[in-house]
């Protein structure tokens, strides 16, 4: 079993804690640069993620937008006593002059999401099945869909569309129209959420 880290949006992690979004997808190669003295420049090639080494049984813990209390703002994450934190996704921090603070920089007694991975696959990008589209945490188009597989758009929930449509509005908005374009592999990670920190007995006992 190994501790990961993951960073979701405040879009995402409001979809993990509603207890829609028990999926996700992260990039199964990543584009990398190594200097070649021959020509003087930079080659790029493509090299396996981290993510491929993700198994069933390891622990996501969510790294999102956060705010300390004022009276640690001045501190680097690093040097701040564990304490309570503001979750940028919650929209009811301290109204201060206090910066957020971005999700890379949560540290891990911070977060109160555990992920559980209960399973994973690997497909090209475009290739979302509906089903999946449910387990990312997309919503149907309501009424107006009767048959359960038209969806809102993340983005603009009065338009609708099939799935790998409205997740692809997502993943642009995310990531840029030139990655959803490209259809890269991806990991497919599913997952089970506990609402506790990855160091609390709930998440420990999972």
């Amino acid at each position: 079993m190994t501790d990961i880290p993951v960073i979701f949006s405040a879009a995402m992690v409001q979809a993990l804690l509603a207890g829609r979004k028990t999926m996700t997808r992260r990039l199964a190669y990543t584009e990398r640069k190594t200097r070649n003295p021959a020509i003087g420049e930079s080659d790029t090639y493509l090299a396996a993620s981290s993510w491929q080494k993700v198994a069933a049984g390891d622990r996501l813990w969510v790294r999102e937008g956060w705010k300390p209390h004022s009276i640690y703002a001045h501190l680097p994450p690093s040097e701040m006593p564990e304490a309570k934190v503001f979750y940028l996704a919650d929209n009811n921090y301290e109204p201060s002059s206090v910066p957020g603070r971005p999700s890379i920089h949560m540290p891990r007694w911070a977060s109160r999401l555990t992920l559980l991975v209960t399973s994973t696959k690997t497909e090209p990008l475009q290739s979302i099945s509906d089903d999946d589209c449910f387990a990312e945490g997309l919503e149907p188009f309501g009424e107006r869909d009767p048959d359960g597989r038209i969806f809102c758009n993340p983005l603009r929930p009065n338009e609708g569309g099939l799935g790998s449509w409205a997740f692809g509005e997502l993943w642009k908005h995310l990531h840029g129209a030139e990655s959803w374009d490209a259809n890269p592999l991806v990991l497919a990670l599913g997952f089970r959420v506990i609402r506790a920190n990855i160091d609390a007995p709930e998440a420990r006992a999972a």
